[in-house]
């Protein structure tokens, strides 16, 4: 049977050393898995001109709808003749539309500033 080799005194000291940075790393990650997280705003942009959780309620209350024609910078894009009301299907385009959608931050989303026109926000990648 092999006699087993005496540990020189630095391999203990070593091995102590990794166990206090493992140690040290688990106490961050627990911590970091329980810290608390706070709400501190929130906005939200429905059809309608919603801009607001206080607005968004209203308009719920009072049964209004946010249904509306196509906007007219919009009619490029769904209608055959840009300077027609008339869609594709030869009606007027309605929709739950948003306003101000030029504005929309396509960096944020992570959209290409070429792909934004026609991106569906629904397909946005969540943060």
């Amino acid at each position: 049977m092999p006699k087993a080799s005496k540990p020189s005194q630095e391999e203990p000291a070593v091995a102590l050393a990794e166990l206090r940075t493992a140690k040290e790393a688990l106490a961050e990650l627990t911590r970091e898995k329980h810290e608390p997280i706070a709400s501190v705003g929130m906005g939200l942009r429905y059809p309608g001109g919603n801009y607001g959780a206080d607005e968004f309620a209203d308009f719920l209350r009072e049964g209004r709808s946010g249904i509306r024609p196509l906007p007219a910078d919009e009619r490029r894009q769904m209608a055959p003749d840009p300077d027609s009301d008339k869609g594709p299907t030869g009606e007027r385009p309605l929709g739950g539309f948003l306003s101000d959608i030029d504005r929309f931050d396509a960096a944020f989303f992570s959209v290409s500033p070429r792909g934004s026109p026609v991106h569906r926000p629904a397909a946005a990648p969540r943060p």
